[in-house]
């Protein structure tokens, strides 16, 4: 799926339907590899941010941080990874809202250290 262009778009639209684990990691693969105009990216990047996978938050959270400030409406999403079970997923959740939000101040940054707690 690597060698995909955006041309794979409509294909891989129908695929997020899948339950098959290994189809959306296929999916979020192609994503990290492919450019796409920034709001069809983030649409695609905000799907995975509900997906049970927590690698696939992850990554997700990892590819939506390298859109920064163009992703400022996904803020809320992110905001909700905060409170995910898995460390993992949070830290990268607040590493993403650092991102985007560059010009917010230290106080209002996430503590990842308070992330830690369950």
């Amino acid at each position: 799926a690597a060698k995909m262009g955006s041309d794979a778009l409509p294909i891989m639209k129908l695929l997020l339907q899948e339950n098959d684990f290994q189809i959306r990691r296929t999916i979020i693969a192609w994503l990290s590899q492919v450019h796409l105009a920034p709001d069809t990216a983030l649409a695609f990047h905000t799907h995975f941010l509900a997906d049970p996978d927590p690698k696939l938050r992850v990554d997700a959270t990892r590819l939506i941080a390298k859109l920064g400030p163009q992703a400022s409406n996904v803020v809320a999403n992110l905001e909700f990874l905060l409170q995910d079970p898995k460390l993992v997923v949070r830290k990268y959740a607040a590493k993403a809202l650092t991102a985007i939000q560059p010009e917010s101040s230290e106080m209002e940054r996430p503590d990842l250290g308070a992330l830690e707690i369950p």
